[in-house]
């Protein structure tokens, strides 16, 4: 449990039992907030959910700057494929697409939380950001950190590089934790996607790119239970 301060205003997050294990291992299917690398590389990212284009070709959704475009990629030491969606600036933020190979399987399921994915959230369905929700990320390097959005339209700039529609959350992360679901609990077996994480502001407060905005750049839908 964990006391966030904003002012005058305190909300109590708890916590959901972490599993022990290794998000390193390898895990088929793919699941949310695995450990994955560019084949040949060390250090790497963090997987965020699965998603699918008009064909039902399936991909892993990471942060655009995890790597570039076509580069290949391995989860627990064996390739899983390579980069086809690359997103860095706009609206559509910091987002890349791993189209997999057809015999990688995908899941709805979460690394260390009994919670499966039911929804994205979207500007204009019941799971709509707001100022003050509660949202959390789970990374490979830090794992399950939670905190509120501050802001659900930061632009910023980067080295020349616009990016809109940013949202910013007081969780906390590191390098390693790119490309992390950024989620909200939804009752007690599910969770809403909301973002893809991106990294640090200079405040300290966490970067996201709303996850809506870079699936509708490329016409792709999240697997999730609802199919929504």
């Amino acid at each position: 449990m964990k006391d966030y301060f904003d002012s005058d205003l305190v909300t109590i997050v708890e916590y959901d039992e972490i599993i022990d294990s290794s998000r390193s291992a390898y895990t088929r299917p793919l699941i949310t907030g695995l450990h994955i690398n560019k084949t040949g590389h060390s250090g790497g990212c963090t997987g965020a959910f699965s998603a699918k284009d008009s064909l039902n070709r399936k991909y892993y959704i990471t942060a655009g700057h995890c790597g570039n475009d076509y580069q290949h990629f391995d989860q627990g030491g064996s390739y899983i494929g390579y980069l086809f969606f690359r997103k860095y600036g706009g609206k559509g933020g910091d987002g890349g697409a791993i189209r997999l190979g057809s015999t990688i399987g995908t899941s709805t399921s979460m690394y260390g939380v009994n919670r499966k994915l039911w929804a994205v959230s979207t500007p204009h369905n019941f799971f709509a950001d707001n100022w003050g929700d509660v949202v959390c990320k789970t990374g490979a390097y830090t794992g399950i950190t939670c905190g509120q959005i501050v802001n659900t339209s930061y632009t910023f700039y980067i080295n020349g590089s616009r990016f809109e529609d940013m949202r910013l959350a007081t969780y906390s992360q590191t390098g390693g934790d790119s490309g992390s679901l950024v989620y909200e609990n939804f009752g007690n077996d599910y969770a809403v996607i909301h973002g893809i994480n991106k990294g640090v502001n200079g405040t300290g407060h966490s970067v996201y790119t709303y996850a809506y905005n870079f699936l509708s750049h490329y016409s792709l839908s999240a697997i999730t239970e609802s199919g929504f």
